[in-house]
């Protein structure tokens, strides 16, 4: 099972973005609750409901446009939203 084909982002997740020659722009990022991350130099990038993969290409395509030539970004993530579970187990 793929991670970035299977799970969608959500509020809660922090993701870790490597953005190669770029270690200004590396890093942890928490999408928050509006569902957006901010990002330096591009701002707030809609994240929630989009595959890791999604979002990769969502953020590289922005970044592309003006701010960083030839960008290559990876994309993981760094620790899942918490969630509760009810009832008896």
């Amino acid at each position: 099972m793929a991670q970035s084909d299977t799970y969608l982002l959500s509020p809660g997740d922090k993701i870790k973005v490597t953005v190669f020659n770029e270690p200004d722009l590396t890093g942890e990022f928490q999408i928050n609750h509006a569902g957006d991350v901010a990002f330096p130099l591009i701002g707030t990038v809609p994240a929630a409901g989009l595959s890791v993969a999604e979002f990769q290409k969502q953020l590289l395509r922005r970044l592309r446009n003006g701010y960083v030539r030839n960008a290559r970004v990876s994309i993981e993530v760094a620790s899942y939203r918490p969630f509760n579970v009810f009832g008896e187990v």
